[in-house]
């Protein structure tokens, strides 16, 4: 696990990072983040759902990349071509959110 506010960030080229529905940055950790970004870092988020979540993720990204817009990779994109061929993506629901029968 690495904190944004290690100098240990700089280390990594990919991150990881999970629950970022529930993230906050301070302004120095944001430029931290940003940096390591614009460095080529690569980050990767997962775990958030729905409208709620992405708009609290995407407040965190907006401290991050201010000017920097969202955009939607197709799934020709060269990312998901690299190591797999990825031809779709598909969600997959988290098993707390699978409804299983009383027995």
């Amino acid at each position: 696990m690495i904190d944004l506010d290690s100098d240990h960030l700089f280390d990594y080229p990919w991150i990881y990072a999970v629950n970022v529905h529930t993230w906050t940055f301070t302004a120095e950790q944001a430029k931290r983040l940003h940096d390591y970004l614009l460095k080529g870092g690569f980050l990767m988020v997962d775990h958030f759902h729905g409208t709620d979540d992405w708009q609290h993720f995407m407040a965190g990204m907006r401290m991050v990349l201010p000017d920097r817009p969202v955009e939607d990779l197709q799934d020709a994109d060269e990312i998901y071509h690299v190591l797999y061929d990825i031809d779709e993506k598909f969600q997959i629901p988290a098993s707390n959110t699978c409804h299983r029968p009383l027995l």
